[in-house]
């Protein structure tokens, strides 16, 4: 493009020509080098406006599929295993595993980093819930998320966290004993 502008005089003139026949593109810059880079491109933004003018929305047919794969989609997504758990449910898993509560609340919740869980408690968790190992996983694989019971006094809004943590740095942050982490951390039944 030029380095000075083009007048608006001058360029209210292509635009008009270059409208009633794409051929003024050539003779304006032949007639004003200078401003060759500017005309062209302008021209093309011309051309594009023109080829988008007769655009039409999206067909219904295609709507309609689009809405079949989002669906598809939410279908397939891993079910909460902690849904048909009740109160009690929570209080039997937490003595069985022997863990505080909030441990429970972070699995949850998807706040833990599952790859940091030993995978013998992973076996006992997804047997206290009901389903496969490969399930659990899939479902704590998911993003973190903000837990339904949740209330806050404070200036915004909660949210989910970003990062997810560690099994040890749960255990540690709910107080466990080390030597209890240490035990839990441990992959030997």
């Amino acid at each position: 493009m030029s380095a000075r502008p083009i007048p608006s005089g001058l360029l209210e003139a292509f635009v008009s020509a270059y409208l009633a026949d794409p051929t003024a593109l050539s003779r304006y810059v032949a007639l004003h080098p200078d401003h060759a880079g500017a005309f062209v491109a302008y021209a093309h933004e011309i051309a594009l406006q023109a080829a988008c003018r007769d655009e039409q929305t999206i067909a219904q047919d295609d709507e309609a599929w689009i809405a079949a794969q989002i669906a598809t989609i939410r279908r397939t997504e891993t079910p909460d295993p902690f849904a048909r758990w009740s109160p009690s449910d929570y209080q039997s898993a937490r003595r069985e595993l022997d863990v505080p509560s909030s441990v429970l609340t972070a699995f949850r919740d998807r706040v833990v980093a599952p790859a940091s869980v030993p995978l013998s408690f992973l076996d006992k968790l997804s047997g206290l819930l009901g389903v496969g190992l490969a399930e659990l996983a899939a479902f704590l694989g998911g993003p973190p998320r903000l837990g339904n019971a949740i209330s806050y006094k404070a200036d915004g809004a909660p949210a989910a966290p970003k990062e997810k943590a560690s099994f040890a740095t749960l255990l540690t942050d709910a107080s466990v004993p080390p030597e209890k982490v240490e035990a839990l951390l441990s992959e030997d039944d």
